[in-house]
């Protein structure tokens, strides 16, 4: 599992907008195979506005 924040940024923006923040929850599970062949894929996602976290 794994909490993220993050933004988005339109193209022109220097910045993100503070109101354009979200927290994500990520949920990944590995794949069947070894070394290279294994990988990780996005099981579930969530996000919410950030706020002011």
């Amino acid at each position: 599992m794994v909490i993220s924040r993050s933004g988005i940024q339109l193209a022109g923006e220097l910045a993100v907008p503070a109101d354009r923040f979200v927290l994500a929850t990520w949920v990944l599970a590995r794949t069947v195979g070894q070394g290279a062949g294994r990988a990780r894929l996005v099981a579930e996602y969530h996000n919410c506005p950030a706020g002011n976290a």
